[in-house]
Order: structure tokens, then C-alpha cells, then sequence
């Protein structure tokens, strides 16, 4: 039995490199993977190589509704959801905020 037999996992970017990668392992270790990715062909072409417990779905990361799309096929598909591994990055740039770091006193009000 594997260390993850039985999970079902979503793996962001499981198109191409460490996801695809990830998506592998896992699924070599006992678990069913949804892999997403915008790299439809890819995606669609490592879900066929995995087979049958595998599925692809073209996400975009950013997008609320695109999540609430991968999390339904999932369930519809698999059950449920146990583990993510988000390993894509935004498609679009993203503006953060900067906040001053202080240093956290301890005991001190």
C-alpha cells in the first residue's frame, strides 16, 4: 500500500515539470490526482499517461469560479478532496502589498 493510498489529490500545474512530476508520484503511491494547468495539449496528454486515475481540467489559479469548477469534477469524478499540491504560478502578475516587518516582544504590552 502506497503512503498516500486511497487520497484524492488536486495538483496545480500538472501540465509539464514538478507537477507533472508530483501528479506521477502521487498517483504511484496509491492516490487518484486531478492535474490543472492553462497547458491544455500537456495537461490532457499526462492525465492520459497516468490513466484511469487521473483527470485533467483547464484552471486558470486566479479565478474563484475556475477553483469551484476543479473542486466539483473532483468530486464528481473522485469523491471528494484530501490533498492539493498548488505548484502553479498566477498567469497574470500580482501586486502585493508591502507591510513593515517589527520585531514581535514577547511578553511585553
Amino acid at each position: 500500500m502506497g503512503r498516500v493510498s486511497g487520497e484524492v489529490a488536486i495538483v496545480t500545474g500538472g501540465a509539464s515539470g514538478v507537477g507533472k512530476d508530483d501528479a506521477i508520484l502521487l498517483v504511484k503511491e496509491g492516490a487518484k490526482v486531478v492535474l490543472t494547468d492553462l497547458n491544455e495539449k500537456d495537461g490532457n496528454a499526462v492525465a492520459a499517461q497516468i490513466g484511469e486515475n487521473a483527470l485533467f481540467v483547464k484552471h486558470d489559479i486566479s479565478s474563484e469560479d475556475g477553483w469551484k469548477e476543479v473542486i466539483a469534477r473532483t468530486e464528481e469524478k473522485f469523491g471528494g478532496v484530501d490533498i492539493l499540491v498548488n505548484n502553479q504560478r498566477p498567469a497574470k502578475e500580482l501586486k502585493l502589498r508591502r507591510f513593515p516587518i517589527t520585531p514581535l516582544q514577547l511578553g511585553q504590552e
